[in-house]
């Protein structure tokens, strides 16, 4: 396991660093979380019920906020149905696609952005 030292003296020097750490990684907080829900989609696309395949080919993951301290992903079906599909109707039993694939996922999508941050850390001086 890599172990970091960091050793500050004055004011100056903490502001400094900590201003290298935000502009290393606010670029990339974004494109990690979007990363990481397309690591989730991937499995949703994989294990989402085919009839003509419109379900399947639905599924997106895209930033729906992002700002210099937060971002948010959101991946899921844009067909109407998609719902229906998961979470089943009084008509049909539910297929549920979206909540497994994120409980398989989950790891792995965290430790993307774990590592994309690191990447960038890495970087810092």
């Amino acid at each position: 396991m890599k172990r970091f030292k960091v050793e500050v003296q004055g004011d100056e020097d903490l502001k400094d660093l900590l201003q290298e750490i935000a502009d290393a990684l606010i670029p990339v907080l974004a494109d990690a979380v979007l990363e990481a829900a397309e690591i989730i989609g991937e499995e949703a696309r994989r294990l989402a019920p085919v009839d003509e395949g419109d379900l399947r080919q639905s599924i997106v993951s895209e930033i729906s906020t992002s700002t210099r301290t937060r971002a948010v992903a959101e991946t899921g079906p844009t067909v109407e149905y998609g719902i229906s599909v998961e979470y089943g109707t009084h008509d049909t039993p539910a297929q549920p696609f979206l909540r497994p694939a994120a409980d398989a996922k989950q790891e792995r999508a965290v430790r993307e952005i774990v590592d994309t941050l690191q990447r960038a850390l890495d970087q810092v001086g």
